[in-house]
């Protein structure tokens, strides 16, 4: 599961798994192997649409549905 901090707050959102829609860039992240320093992350604006409620103290899922703007930092990245 990947998750998306929602910059400017102590909010994050999880992708599932099991989503057959993820955007090509986010899967191609993914490809370059484990990542397991916070410095490793994909940058970028997400369009996301919400796939459950928001419950205080849960993890919400959504789907994205748009990626703009990837930066990558951390290890070196190829798309």
């Amino acid at each position: 599961m990947q998750r998306i901090w929602i910059v400017g707050s102590r909010r994050s959102v999880a992708i599932p798994d099991d989503d057959p829609d993820v955007p090509e860039v986010i899967r191609d992240y993914e490809a370059q192997g484990p990542y397991l320093r916070l410095q490793d992350a994909l940058f970028a604006d997400f369009r996301i649409c919400a796939l459950e409620d928001a419950r205080p103290g849960h993890m919400q899922h959504v789907a994205v549905s748009d990626v703009r703007n990837p930066i990558f930092r951390g290890k070196p990245f190829h798309r």
